[in-house]
């Protein structure tokens, strides 16, 4: 069903058709995404206002009306899509980063709170993925110079890693927030000095 995850109504009512239509709710995966580019003299209040209702105020209300079944299920899992731009920050991006930083210590908080229920919250932090709607041209192809894995993240990997930690076979894996993202944030940043020969910071 459509949910503008915007408006607490509709969160609510999401819940409420899923146990009504199936009788419980298992895993809940939050995935919604709003966000400009813009510095924080340009960003708008209102435009910082909707960025945190949709990317991290909608996870804690989907929290509040899921975990109830959850608990009566003996557990569950949710799955929480933060970035790595909620680790290292990009230019003119404060209300994204913000809120997927903020979602990043949510889970961790969920988590905890809901772990002596059974009911596991972890996060993923793609970098890079590329989708149908992206053409991959000069720039795609210069950026993916900056990955390790020379090239950019598919849907289905970060699909994988989302089945896992919904899976028994991630019983145990709780409260983390796990990087797909073809290595970048392992890297130094100087990386192409790096790889030019050139070592920063090294004296003679």
């Amino acid at each position: 069903m459509a949910c503008n995850v915007e408006h607490h109504s509709q969160i609510r009512d999401a819940v409420a058709h899923i146990i009504d239509r199936y009788g419980r709710l298992d895993v809940v995966v939050n995935n919604a995404y709003w966000s400009v580019v813009k510095d924080v003299v340009a960003l708008e209040e209102a435009e910082w206002d909707k960025g945190m209702d949709v990317m991290l105020k909608a996870v804690y209300l989907f929290g509040k009306h899921a975990f109830p079944h959850m608990l009566r299920n003996g557990g569950g899992a949710m799955i929480n899509i933060s970035s790595i731009h909620g680790l290292v920050a990009a230019p003119r991006y404060p209300v994204y980063a913000a809120a997927k930083a903020g979602l990043i210590h949510l889970t961790r908080q969920m988590a905890i709170d809901g772990g002596q229920h059974n009911i596991r919250v972890n996060a993923i932090c793609p970098g890079w993925i590329f989708t149908e709607s992206m053409r991959f041209d000069d720039n795609n192809r210069r950026m993916a110079t900056l990955y390790p894995r020379g090239k950019p993240g598919e849907p289905v990997e970060v699909a994988n890693v989302a089945l896992f930690l919904a899976s028994s076979q991630a019983s145990f894996v709780n409260g983390q927030a796990i990087c797909v993202d073809g290595g970048l944030t392992a890297q130094i940043q100087e990386v192409e000095f790096w790889r030019r020969g050139i070592t920063p910071f090294v004296g003679e």
